[in-house]
């Protein structure tokens, strides 16, 4: 097949598990077979004084690089790259005649669908949604982002109306909600995956008492609530320490906060290498969040042989059925958060079981070679109709 696919952010920009997903699925496809096209911004926020070329060849994958970048939280700047994106999704899906075109959501899949029409059929894909329960589903809107988020509801409200020949999302869970809008005879559920090879293949020296948080510093991810636990674990095991990577609004804070706690380090934003590292010496990760779609860095964690605590929320409840890697919290109870982080750093033991049989799983069942298989099913159900 020959694929278009674009997402908000793309390779070398890898922040969280969307990304992640669209970088090594593409990769993946291309192994497979396939020509796999994708459309990404120039301007990388990452590296902001690195100018990517216009189009380049990363690993099999042809990324054509159009003028503008993408940020997080501003969307008024972003529209303009918009504009542009819809553009040269027509030019590319005419010049390399592209047969289905994969819209990540959420920004691309406008300009996407609209470029597609009489085209290519439009597959997207989704991670998750705010839009669901009461207030016509603005309420997760406006407690995350405040009336700041009224603009992006609409457009998710726009975005998931948008009749897509077919749509796949990465749980059982978000289906569930994608099912108030599309009938779920047209929803593939494509797991995320794990490249195992870039982990340890045997259990790797822990660092005793490393608690690790790796993610974005944003408000739904109850960060705060962690560090509450982790000062609980602390006075009663003078070895529990907790390591914070990532970036996101609450960097300043977090960062402050560390030189104020001997016990609490922040490293900011870490490469693929530091993140490996990270993960393989850590005795827990922590995933304290309110929202998910699935949880990626679960996975990792579980490929180095960590074990993880997780609130218990819809989406991470149903990875840790499939892969029993971990143990779960009652939401924002932060007392029994602080419980199963000091019961999996006080037996090490039962806690590297629960890491050695979920890695197992993830040999069998999720490499991303499967996920692109599973991908490249829904995106031919499209292409037949």
């Amino acid at each position: 097949m020959r694929i278009l696919l674009s997402s908000e952010l793309f390779f070398p920009d890898v922040y969280g598990g969307g990304e992640r997903f669209a970088f090594e699925v593409s990769r993946a496809l291309v192994e497979k077979g396939n020509e796999v096209h994708v459309l990404a911004p120039r301007t990388s926020t990452a590296y902001p004084r690195r100018r990517l070329p216009a189009c380049e060849v990363v690993e099999g994958i042809t990324v054509h690089r159009l003028k503008g970048k993408f940020q997080y939280g501003s969307a008024l700047s972003t529209v303009p790259y918009l504009t542009r994106l819809e553009r040269a999704a027509r030019d590319v899906i005419r010049d390399e005649k592209i047969e289905v075109v994969n819209a990540h959501a959420f920004r691309p899949c406008l300009p996407l669908f609209m470029a597609s029409q009489r085209r290519a059929p439009c597959v997207a894909t989704f991670h998750d949604i705010y839009s669901r329960g009461s207030v016509f589903g603005a309420e997760n809107w406006l407690r995350i982002y405040g009336l700041w988020g009224v603009p992006g509801w609409g457009l998710e409200q726009l975005i998931l109306r948008l009749p897509y020949s077919r749509v796949t999302t990465v749980s059982m869970t978000v289906r569930d909600k994608l099912s108030r809008f599309y009938d779920s005879s047209k929803i593939d559920v494509v797991y995320c995956g794990v490249d195992l090879s870039k982990f340890p293949n045997r259990r790797p020296e822990k660092v005793q008492g490393r608690i690790l948080y790796l993610g974005r510093l944003i408000q739904y991810k109850n960060v705060w609530d962690l560090i509450r636990a982790v000062d609980l674990v602390h006075s009663q095991n003078e070895q529990a320490h907790l390591v914070i990577a990532g970036s996101g609004p609450l960097s300043s804070e977090i960062a402050g906060l560390s030189k104020r706690r001997t016990y609490i380090s922040y490293l900011g934003r870490v490469d693929e290498n530091e993140k490996v590292k990270l993960l393989s010496e850590a005795q827990v990760l922590v995933l304290p969040s309110s929202d998910e779609g699935w949880g990626i860095c679960l996975m990792e964690a579980n490929a180095a042989f960590t074990p993880y605590v997780a609130y218990d929320i819809p989406a991470v409840r149903e990875a840790t059925q499939v892969t029993q890697g971990g143990l779960l919290a009652k939401h924002r109870d932060v007392a029994d958060l602080t419980s199963r982080i000091g019961y999996l750093l006080g037996n090490p033991e039962e806690a590297y079981r629960h890491a050695e049989d979920a890695r197992a799983i993830l040999a069998r069942s999720f490499s991303w070679k499967a996920v692109a298989e599973r991908l490249e099913k829904s995106l031919l159900k499209a292409m037949a109709r």
